[in-house]
């Protein structure tokens, strides 16, 4: 695991912010025609996503099932875990392949607070991009993933997201099970993430979980 506690760059652009907020608004009502779209301008296959109802058992499996169950486990009356719940986070590293986000730009940008050594953006290598909007993977491609995350932050449900990219031109699927955590005053601005990345040599199908 890798410890960043560097700020953010510059961050999205204001027209990268309008369509993060069009794909987000439209993915926490289940509509996926935005982020079609976007992978559709980046010539790559349309992902697959889904919420999870938390009250549901057995609705994941690996290689996110330790996280989702240790998620699970810590809830409040909240419906959420805490982050005093979980801490100290560095301890849920044992669980898997994990991230912690936290929200930056207004719950736009989302910066690396612990980082798994291996990532979508660089699959098999050390990387130190601190933010989404820094990473290496097309402009697309990282729309969507805030977009993701900022829906998963707002709507404060978990959320499945199996997507493709394309870092350094090398395709990538990538796995990931957003799962939202509150803060000390009840506001979601925190996202505990399992991913797991392999490299495609052609575009899908992907491995639904």
């Amino acid at each position: 695991m890798t410890n960043t506690e560097v700020s953010c760059g510059e961050g999205f652009s204001e027209d990268e912010k309008q369509r993060i907020d069009l794909a987000s608004v439209a993915l926490i009502v289940s509509d996926f025609a935005p982020v079609n779209r976007l992978f559709d301008a980046a010539g790559l296959p349309r992902p697959y996503v889904r919420w999870i109802d938390p009250e549901e058992v057995g609705t994941v499996t690996q290689p996110h099932a330790a996280i989702y169950s240790h998620w699970r486990t810590h809830r409040d009356g909240t419906g959420l875990p805490s982050r005093d719940t979980l801490a100290p986070f560095d301890a849920v590293s044992a669980l898997g392949n994990i991230h912690i986000v936290t929200s930056q730009q207004g719950k736009y940008d989302f910066l690396h607070k612990i980082r798994a050594a291996t990532d979508c953006g660089l699959v098999g290598r050390r990387t130190l991009n601190p933010s989404v909007s820094d990473t290496t993977m097309s402009p697309e491609i990282r729309i969507f993933v805030a977009s993701a995350y900022r829906a998963a932050v707002y709507r404060k449900t978990p959320m499945i997201a199996i997507h493709a990219a394309n870092p350094d031109n090398r395709l990538t699927e990538c796995d990931r099970l957003l799962l939202p955590v509150a803060s000390e005053v009840g506001s979601v601005d925190t996202l505990l993430i399992s991913l797991g990345c392999r490299e495609l040599t052609m575009p899908g199908p992907f491995h639904i979980r």
